[in-house]
């Protein structure tokens, strides 16, 4: 995938979708998108393709027309993800599919969930394998939740990068 633009990813918990403060957070999110617009009107946002905070990139990237990129596990990862395994316990694959369309771009890191080599990709877990893409890709990042399992993993490799990321709460 090659990105002509200041990449702005985001990594952060998929429990926000339950948290009565997400329409205050997801604000705070949108507010503090603008302000680095105002400084790079070249933004692009990253998201993982997860529910919660990846999916809340989505939404302020659609709001404020932003353009988006979905780097994502593998073709199986949103059907596991958002329609068996959703937070909220309901079927949510059209939304999934609705972010995938409105994406100006899509990278799946590993072919297939239900492929054993896709699940782990030399000894590591897929999903941390999209981390590693993610923080290849984008020059900062936001994030929310940092000691979720997924979200820790994302924020060291951040760190290691020596990246910058700020923790929109």
């Amino acid at each position: 995938m090659k990105l002509d633009g200041f990449v702005v990813a985001g990594t952060g918990s998929r429990t926000l979708k339950n948290n009565p403060q997400a329409p205050e957070i997801l604000e705070r999110l949108g507010l503090y998108v603008e302000g680095v617009r105002e400084r790079h009107p070249d933004l692009i946002l990253m998201s993982g393709g997860a529910e919660g905070w990846d999916e809340f990139i989505t939404l302020v990237a659609q709001h404020y027309n932003i353009p988006y990129v979905m780097c994502i596990p593998n073709k199986g990862y949103l059907d596991y993800y958002w329609r068996r395994k959703s937070v909220t316990g309901r079927n949510r694959s059209h939304e999934a599919k609705i972010m995938i369309n409105r994406a100006s771009q899509v990278e799946y890191t590993a072919e297939d969930v239900y492929h054993t080599s896709a699940l782990n990709i030399n000894g590591v877990h897929m999903n941390f394998v999209r981390n590693q893409r993610m923080v290849d890709l984008a020059d900062a990042f936001l994030v929310y939740g940092p000691t979720s399992a997924g979200t820790s993993d994302c924020l060291s490799r951040i760190k290691k990068a020596q990246k910058p990321w700020k923790e929109i709460k």
